[in-house]
């Protein structure tokens, strides 16, 4: 009897010591697997940014050879006019400084085809060292409206109303551009439309220092719902494993917060041959880059010019592209058109597409002129520098 029971005690002790070893092995087992799952998500998070950051780059050096172009166009040119100077006679006549030089870049061919269009890049591992898909949406910031100026607007306004100085009309055709904005953001709620008008007017009314960022539109409770509408929506890339929301509004429809607003220029006017996509569809009017590359090419070759009056370069240069005359355009709209002013700001949106992960990224991207002693003279030098990134 004794030997039985002892038996069975081990056997017992036996299935027991088994059972402990099969769970701490599956525990162990499922742990690993969650860690490596984890392991090759980071890996392709960290591969994203990577790619992700390499976007805003890439504009340097499309926005330097741009800017390298122009100088030669205009050494050319210069060189031309000295030449048959020197064959008539002539006295040499003062050349203006190009507006790459002074007041940023103008309306290039190369530039008009860059601007509020999404390149795409295929990577190759054998390559770039990596499988992935990166987009870039390049917009510049004199062609959106700014915040600041803006503010300024609506508090003189609000002044002028409490002085009996501003006519009914003048702040029925500045709520109807906003009424407008509004109805094109998509399905936001009825009800909430007219709630929203007011919250921005509001906003813009009570803010007592300068706009830092467009997004802290959003510290106003009322305006949450633009939260999902803040950076341009790039296409899908194809065989993309990403799941997104895609807006109801398709794509050249769509209008975001930081491609309507910008904080980031000196200047108040807009540019009117770059004015941003959201800008182009709060207005009513196509995207340039919808045009033709000839038609573009034909805009570029014509004497646009920087400084020259706004409502003529419109209706000679602009009004067949865009489709619409400047006595249609509405009268807030003609007071922030300008021409005075070139192209010196930029912004990126880069989106990277590696495996089902995506990483988005946004740039601001400032012409830079400094001073560089050569040879105890003192030449002037154009940089495109990266001032502010953030991870979206």
């Amino acid at each position: 009897m004794n030997k039985q029971a002892r038996s069975g005690y081990i056997l017992m002790l036996a299935l027991m010591t088994v059972s402990v070893g099969v769970v701490m092995v599956t525990s162990l087992y499922q742990v690993s697997q969650v860690y490596l799952s984890f392991l090759r998500r980071a890996r392709l998070q960290h591969e994203a940014r990577a790619v992700a950051y390499s976007g805003p780059q890439i504009v340097r050096a499309q926005l330097a050879k741009i800017l390298l172009k122009e100088q030669e166009d205009k050494k050319k040119k210069t060189e031309s006019s000295k030449s048959n100077d020197k064959i008539s006679g002539k006295p040499k006549k003062a050349q203006p400084e190009p507006a790459s030089a002074t007041k940023g870049l103008g309306p290039s061919q190369e530039l008009l085809l860059l601007l509020n269009s999404w390149q795409t890049f295929e990577l190759d591992e054998r390559k770039d060292g990596v499988d992935a898909t990166l987009k870039i949406y390049l917009s510049c910031e004199q062609g959106k409206v700014d915040l600041n100026h803006l503010s300024t607007i609506f508090k003189k306004q609000e002044k002028a109303k409490k002085d009996s100085i501003k006519t009914a009309s003048k702040q029925k055709e500045e709520e109807q551009l906003f009424t407008k904005f509004f109805a094109k953001l998509g399905k936001i709620g009825g009800g909430q439309r007219a709630q929203m008008l007011k919250a921005l007017k509001a906003t813009l009314i009570k803010r007592e220092y300068n706009w830092y960022d467009a997004t802290e539109l959003l510290d106003n409770k009322e305006l949450k719902p633009l939260a999902s509408q803040i950076y341009p929506s790039a296409p899908e890339p194809k065989n993309s494993t990403v799941k997104e929301v895609k807006p109801k509004s398709s794509l050249e429809n769509q209008i975001s917060i930081n491609d309507l607003f910008t904080v980031d220029t000196s200047s108040s006017c807009l540019v009117p041959w770059a004015l941003s996509r959201s800008v182009c569809v709060l207005l009513g009017i196509p995207a340039l880059r919808s045009a033709s590359e000839e038609k573009l090419k034909l805009l570029a070759s014509k004497p646009i010019g920087i400084g020259k009056d706004s409502a003529k370069v419109w209706n000679a240069h602009l009004a067949p592209l865009y489709k619409k005359k400047w006595s249609a355009l509405p009268k807030l709209a003609q007071k922030l058109l300008s021409n005075e002013c070139g192209a010196t700001v930029f912004s990126v949106v880069s989106y990277a597409y590696v495996g089902g992960v995506v990483h988005g990224v946004w740039t601001l991207i400032r012409m830079v002129h400094t001073a560089h002693n050569k040879s105890n003279k003192q030449e002037a030098q154009v940089r495109f520098e990266i001032v502010k990134m953030i991870d979206i």
